[in-house]
Protein backbone atom coordinates (compact mmCIF):
# COMPACT_ATOMS: atom_id res chain seq x y z
CA UNK A 1 0.00 0.00 0.00
CA UNK A 2 1.17 3.49 -0.85
CA UNK A 3 0.93 6.50 0.66
CA UNK A 4 0.03 9.94 -0.34
CA UNK A 5 0.53 12.87 1.67
CA UNK A 6 0.10 16.71 1.17
CA UNK A 7 -2.37 16.67 -2.08
CA UNK A 8 -3.29 19.89 -2.82
CA UNK A 9 -6.62 18.50 -4.60
CA UNK A 10 -7.21 14.85 -2.89
CA UNK A 11 -5.66 12.40 -3.62
CA UNK A 12 -3.04 12.48 -7.04
CA UNK A 13 -4.22 9.61 -8.47
CA UNK A 14 -8.17 10.88 -9.30
CA UNK A 15 -7.11 14.60 -9.05
CA UNK A 16 -8.50 16.68 -12.69
CA UNK A 17 -5.28 18.24 -12.83
CA UNK A 18 -1.79 17.09 -14.87
CA UNK A 19 0.33 15.10 -12.68
CA UNK A 20 4.32 14.31 -12.98
CA UNK A 21 5.94 11.82 -10.50
CA UNK A 22 9.69 12.99 -9.36
CA UNK A 23 11.85 10.17 -7.76
CA UNK A 24 14.07 11.07 -4.99
CA UNK A 25 16.60 8.15 -6.47
CA UNK A 26 16.86 10.84 -9.68
CA UNK A 27 18.32 13.25 -7.53
CA UNK A 28 20.61 11.10 -5.58
CA UNK A 29 19.03 9.64 -2.84
CA UNK A 30 20.70 6.46 -1.05
CA UNK A 31 18.49 3.82 1.02
CA UNK A 32 21.47 3.02 3.33
CA UNK A 33 20.12 4.60 6.48
CA UNK A 34 23.40 6.76 7.04
CA UNK A 35 23.36 9.12 3.46
CA UNK A 36 21.96 12.67 4.81
CA UNK A 37 19.27 12.52 1.59
CA UNK A 38 17.87 16.04 2.43
CA UNK A 39 19.72 17.71 -0.68
CA UNK A 40 18.19 15.19 -2.69
CA UNK A 41 14.71 15.39 -1.17
CA UNK A 42 14.64 19.33 -1.59
CA UNK A 43 16.19 18.95 -5.22
CA UNK A 44 12.93 16.54 -6.23
CA UNK A 45 10.82 19.79 -4.17
CA UNK A 46 12.30 22.69 -6.16
CA UNK A 47 12.02 20.28 -9.67
CA UNK A 48 8.88 19.22 -8.42
CA UNK A 49 7.79 23.13 -7.76
CA UNK A 50 9.32 24.77 -10.65
CA UNK A 51 7.41 22.08 -13.21
CA UNK A 52 4.02 22.71 -11.21
CA UNK A 53 4.30 26.51 -11.80
CA UNK A 54 5.32 26.00 -15.15
CA UNK A 55 1.28 25.38 -16.16
CA UNK A 56 -0.53 27.19 -18.47
CA UNK A 57 -3.22 27.73 -15.61
CA UNK A 58 -2.08 28.49 -12.24
CA UNK A 59 -2.52 25.45 -9.94
CA UNK A 60 -3.26 23.13 -13.51
CA UNK A 61 0.01 21.05 -12.56
CA UNK A 62 0.22 18.54 -9.05
CA UNK A 63 4.30 17.46 -8.81
CA UNK A 64 4.28 13.99 -6.55
CA UNK A 65 7.83 13.40 -4.53
CA UNK A 66 7.95 9.98 -4.84
CA UNK A 67 9.88 7.90 -2.49
CA UNK A 68 10.87 4.21 -3.62
CA UNK A 69 10.53 1.49 -2.00
CA UNK A 70 13.85 0.94 0.24
CA UNK A 71 15.77 -1.99 -0.38
CA UNK A 72 18.20 -0.89 2.45
CA UNK A 73 17.39 0.92 5.56
CA UNK A 74 15.63 3.86 4.55
CA UNK A 75 16.46 7.40 3.33
CA UNK A 76 18.15 9.59 6.06
CA UNK A 77 16.91 13.26 5.91
CA UNK A 78 16.05 16.11 7.84
CA UNK A 79 13.56 19.12 7.83
CA UNK A 80 11.19 18.95 4.08
CA UNK A 81 9.86 22.41 3.05
CA UNK A 82 6.48 21.34 1.22
CA UNK A 83 4.46 23.87 -0.71
CA UNK A 84 1.19 24.06 -3.08
CA UNK A 85 0.32 21.87 -5.45
CA UNK A 86 2.77 19.21 -4.12
CA UNK A 87 2.44 15.38 -3.38
CA UNK A 88 4.72 13.25 -1.33
CA UNK A 89 4.41 9.88 -2.06
CA UNK A 90 5.60 6.70 -0.16
CA UNK A 91 5.64 3.40 -2.17
CA UNK A 92 4.76 0.18 -0.62
CA UNK A 93 8.18 -0.39 1.29
CA UNK A 94 9.24 3.24 1.63
CA UNK A 95 11.39 4.33 4.80
CA UNK A 96 12.06 8.20 5.84
CA UNK A 97 14.27 7.93 8.59
CA UNK A 98 14.59 11.28 10.70
CA UNK A 99 18.04 12.44 11.54
CA UNK A 100 18.71 12.11 15.07
CA UNK A 101 21.19 14.97 14.93
CA UNK A 102 19.65 18.81 16.15
CA UNK A 103 22.54 20.51 13.75
CA UNK A 104 20.92 18.86 10.47
CA UNK A 105 17.63 21.26 11.73
CA UNK A 106 18.09 24.62 10.59
CA UNK A 107 15.30 26.85 12.25
CA UNK A 108 14.48 29.68 10.33
CA UNK A 109 11.44 32.47 10.85
CA UNK A 110 8.81 32.30 7.96
CA UNK A 111 5.79 34.98 6.89
CA UNK A 112 2.90 34.03 5.59
CA UNK A 113 0.13 35.56 4.73
CA UNK A 114 -0.01 37.74 7.66
CA UNK A 115 1.69 34.84 10.16
CA UNK A 116 5.00 34.75 11.54
CA UNK A 117 5.95 31.85 12.54
CA UNK A 118 9.20 29.12 13.41
CA UNK A 119 9.73 26.30 10.52
CA UNK A 120 12.21 23.54 10.32
CA UNK A 121 14.46 23.54 6.72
Amino acid sequence: MACAIGSAHGNAETSPFISKAFSILDFGAVSDGKTMNTKAFDAAIKAGRVWSNDGVLAGDRQAIITVPHSPGLGFLTAGLNFSSYLTLRLEAGARMIASARQEDYVVRSAFVAGICSMVSE
